[in-house]
């Protein structure tokens, strides 16, 4: 196991990914007050999500702005570096975006894509860089009739596509649902 994560650690550092600044080489001590050299420590990496609470609130705010019942959150997907004493450092590739609204009837297309279609817009203001990661994430709508529950799941940059294109309503939900 040890020599598989050092040859992943040397295949990392010949791709260029950076790893944690404050990693070591060398595998750690068995003396607490031992000073750590600097370098890398071998990780292995798993998807993880990370909440993002003050965006969020920011995100609700503006989403309630133009659909006053809906409730929104962010959160950032990436990659946790899991390290040999099981200590985890996040890196973010994107933020996604969480969308629930009550809806009259789930079978309605027309105002399902005007939902999204008043909605979307906020996605503009938080782009990568004022939100983690560099890349433009994914929105996730869940409308709610009762007990029941559809999701619409697609890119924000398919839907700002959308949208500039053109497409409205039913429309606008039809080909976010193709991606």
């Amino acid at each position: 196991m040890r020599r598989a994560l050092y040859f992943l650690c040397l295949l990392l550092a010949a791709c260029n990914i950076p790893l944690s600044p404050t990693a070591t080489t060398e595998p750690p001590s068995a003396n607490p007050t031992d000073t750590p050299s600097t370098g890398f420590q071998p990780c292995y990496y798993v998807w993880a999500y990370q909440d993002l609470p003050e965006i969020s609130a920011r995100v609700d705010e503006a989403v309630k702005s133009v659909v006053s019942d809906a409730e929104a959150g962010a959160r950032a997907f990436g990659e946790d570096c899991v390290f040999e004493d099981g200590t985890r450092r996040f890196g973010a590739m994107e933020t996604d975006f969480l969308i629930g609204v009550p809806v009259d009837d789930l079978a309605d297309d027309e105002a399902i894509g005007q939902i999204i279609e008043k909605i979307l817009p906020v996605f503009a203001e938080f782009p990568p860089g004022v939100v983690p990661g560099p890349n433009v994430g994914r929105a996730e709508f869940s409308f709610t009739h009762g007990s029941e529950i559809r999701y619409v799941r697609f890119s924000i940059k398919d839907g700002l596509q959308a949208l500039a294109e053109g497409l409205r309503g039913a429309a606008l939900l039809h080909k976010l649902e193709q991606k």
